[in-house]
């Protein structure tokens, strides 16, 4: 053991609990913007260099939980989608489409308009 009383471990843990949320409640408050700090003094440069680094730390945070793909399967994604979807637009590989498939086809008009 420590030295402590399993009555001491409790007070401290409780007290170590205590401190991390109170650090997890300063966190937020940092990355809100609003700095923990008394009425009327201003923002010390190590509060500031403080906020700058939590704020840097949150965007390379969710840097890396962006979802990341291999630059061969992005290719090879790439090559499927090409080979398998019909382009209106090059008749040469894939011939020419009915009209009324063609998307780009200007769409037809009657012989009239009513107004």
């Amino acid at each position: 053991m420590n030295g402590h009383s399993p009555i001491q471990q409790e007070g401290l843990s409780i007290s170590q609990s205590q401190s991390q949320s109170q650090l997890q409640l300063q966190q937020q408050s940092i990355t809100q913007g609003k700095l923990i700090r008394s009425k009327g003094h201003k923002q010390s440069m190590a509060e500031l260099k403080l906020r700058r680094l939590t704020e840097h730390n949150l965007r390379l945070r969710d840097d890396l939980a962006r979802p990341r793909l291999r630059v061969s399967e992005a290719s090879l994604s790439l090559l499927k989608f090409c080979t398998n979807t019909k382009d209106p637009m090059l008749p040469s590989i894939w011939g020419s489409s009915a009209k009324s498939s063609d998307p780009f086809a200007p769409p037809e008009k009657g012989c009239c308009i009513l107004m």
